[in-house]
């Protein structure tokens, strides 16, 4: 009798791309918060690109550390670009007039929608007035988010929060009636 041995089984594997370790330099926006970005969950979908295994923030030398296959990591430079742009600075002025007194006049820079904060009173209780001015991609309009904290100076983070929310035009004064005064806001874009 005759056997015939069958050939050899030979199994295949898909060959592991190759995957690179690059640093990437970033101008103004911070690392850590880059990459808060792209990690961000629904719903808005993740940017991370497929294939990107690793992505270490740097903030002390501005840097991101990226670990993934050739194709991801230059897909991550490309969103980057669209991340790491020139932020825009606006000069706010803020007026708080309570009972026909100025109790502040002051102009204080912030970027925009990041937070600037204005302390009122110290004894106490103290109210805190946290303002975000949102530029419109025109340029033409800002709206203002303004959160009232109200509580011991010394733990302001626990205090009682209350929001308050003020569309008008870039360079105009926006007036929003408070519980126990008037705010007048004022955003101009600061030229570099």
């Amino acid at each position: 009798m005759l056997l015939i041995t069958p050939p050899a089984l030979v199994l295949f594997t898909p060959t592991q791309e190759k995957t690179i370790l690059t640093k990437i330099e970033l101008r103004y926006i911070p690392p850590s918060e880059a990459v808060k970005q792209l990690e961000r969950k629904a719903p808005l979908k993740s940017l991370r690109p497929p294939g990107l295994e690793n992505l270490l923030a740097s903030d002390a030398d501005n840097t991101l550390i990226a670990q993934g296959t050739a194709e991801a990591v230059e897909a991550l430079k490309v969103i980057l670009r669209s991340l790491d742009v020139k932020p825009l600075v606006l000069e706010l002025k803020v007026q708080f007039v309570q009972q026909g007194e100025n109790v502040i006049y002051l102009r204080l820079r912030t970027r925009n929608d990041q937070k600037g904060t204005v302390t009122l009173g110290e004894g106490g209780l103290a109210t805190s007035l946290v303002i975000v001015p949102h530029l419109s991609d025109d340029g033409k309009s800002v709206s203002f988010e303004v959160i009232r904290e109200i509580g011991d100076p010394q733990s302001l983070p626990t205090a009682k929060k209350t929001r308050f929310t003020k569309a008008g035009s870039l360079g105009r004064e926006v007036r929003i009636t408070l519980p126990d005064g008037l705010l007048f806001l004022t955003a101009t874009l600061v030229e570099k």
